[in-house]
């Protein structure tokens, strides 16, 4: 039996700068047709300081 590939988006440092509107867009819709069907990651990582 063959295995479907896995499919898994990662977003690596997401959102350190302020999103502006066309970017926050676009984001939507990438969640939005991806929401319940495949993996999504995300990461941030914050100064210490």
């Amino acid at each position: 039996m063959a295995s479907k590939p896995f499919r898994i988006l990662i977003l690596d440092n997401f959102a350190l700068h302020p999103l502006d509107e066309t970017v926050t867009t676009d984001f939507y819709e990438l969640t939005a047709a991806r929401h319940r069907k495949t993996t999504m990651v995300f990461t941030r990582s914050n100064s210490m300081s």
